[in-house]
């Protein structure tokens, strides 16, 4: 299981939102040959975010039983 956290750097997922109808994905890519756990993440865009937009990801089934209904 893979947390990503904005607590300990303060890096752009604090800036991420969960929604049940998201407005982007997030991919992860292992793009490095020598360390199998060592993962790029992507971010699309599912439709157009202007700007002022809130990013908005799924964050999952576990986390869709607590807020999606």
């Amino acid at each position: 299981e893979l947390v990503l956290s904005p607590d300990n750097y303060h890096n752009i997922y604090k800036f991420i939102n969960h929604a049940c109808c998201p407005n982007a994905v997030m991919t992860m890519l292992n793009t490095d040959r020598t360390y199998q756990y060592w993962f790029e993440n992507g971010m699309h865009a599912r439709q157009t975010i202007y700007p002022g937009d809130e990013i908005e990801v799924d964050y999952g089934e576990n986390y869709h039983a607590t807020m999606c209904k």
